[in-house]
């Protein structure tokens, strides 16, 4: 019996995520600047803050999506109680 390793990623995630690239390219280029502005805030967008998670058709729904820079998007992610009620998660 032949062995064939699964793929890590399926077809249809595949072409999703390089949707998300190109959206995000033009996302972070439209929106710049941070909008979740707390401590140790860069200003800088860098990140695509997903306030509605990723799963399925989720990662492409721009409405859902934050700009944000890493330091804050850290703080999201180690704070979700309070980003909850900022807010900043669904």
């Amino acid at each position: 019996m032949k062995r064939t390793p699964l793929k890590r990623v399926s077809k249809k995630r595949a072409k999703e995520n390089t949707t998300y690239t190109l959206l995000r390219r033009v996302f972070l280029i439209e929106r710049p600047y941070c909008e979740i502005f707390e401590h140790g805030c860069t200003r800088k967008s860098t990140d695509v803050h997903h306030m509605n998670h990723r799963e399925g058709k989720k990662l492409n729904m721009r409405e859902w999506w934050l700009p944000a820079c890493r330091t804050c998007h850290d703080w999201v992610r180690d704070h979700p109680k309070l980003a909850r009620d900022k807010g900043f998660l669904k």
